[in-house]
């Protein structure tokens, strides 16, 4: 899969499916991503390309990462995953997760990338898909409304990092 989108400062950007080779690039933009602090509740980096590969090799056939190309660089991805792989009774649902650099924010590239995560969840049998939002990225929580997904739910103190708690907003969205 490769579409073109504009965004909104004019620019084209290339969603497509990520590559085994494009795991470095992921992995700048998670760890930018995580080193926010407040955006994931990933606490650690992912400390090597191998380890990336890792993860992005055990994705089964009906999971993947989009990418967002701007400029042969990636800015951002959505991953979409089987939300639970151990009960057979919910094989129609996929968990997403995004990540997007932040000077690459508001200008569509999250936009353009859960528009053709839709498509590719369609395609591989999935039904809904549930974001795991934390309560104090607003923005996120946002733009995941925006897209059409919401508000299911609160898992109350699911995170903490440095001490802190923070919830968790769960969000459906039906294809």
């Amino acid at each position: 899969m490769s579409a073109v989108h504009r965004l909104k400062n004019g620019k084209q950007v290339i969603i497509r499916n990520a590559k085994l080779n494009d795991c470095g690039a992921i992995m700048d933009v998670l760890n930018a991503c995580i080193s926010e602090k407040n955006r994931t509740s990933l606490t650690q980096p992912i400390r090597s390309v191998k380890e990336e590969e890792k993860f992005f090799i055990s994705l089964d056939k009906r999971e993947g990462i989009i990418v967002c190309e701007l400029n042969q660089k990636i800015v951002g991805f959505v991953t979409l995953y089987l939300y639970n792989k151990i009960i057979e009774s919910t094989r129609h649902v996929g968990g997403v997760g995004s990540f997007v650099l932040s000077n690459f924010r508001g200008m569509g590239v999250g936009t353009a990338l859960i528009k053709e995560m839709f498509n590719f969840a369609r395609k591989r049998n999935y039904e809904k898909l549930i974001a795991e939002v934390r309560r104090s990225n607003k923005k996120a929580k946002n733009f995941y409304q925006k897209m059409g997904f919401k508000k299911v739910g609160k898992l109350t103190n699911q995170i903490k990092i440095e001490g802190k708690y923070d919830d968790v907003i769960v969000m459906e969205a039906f294809l």
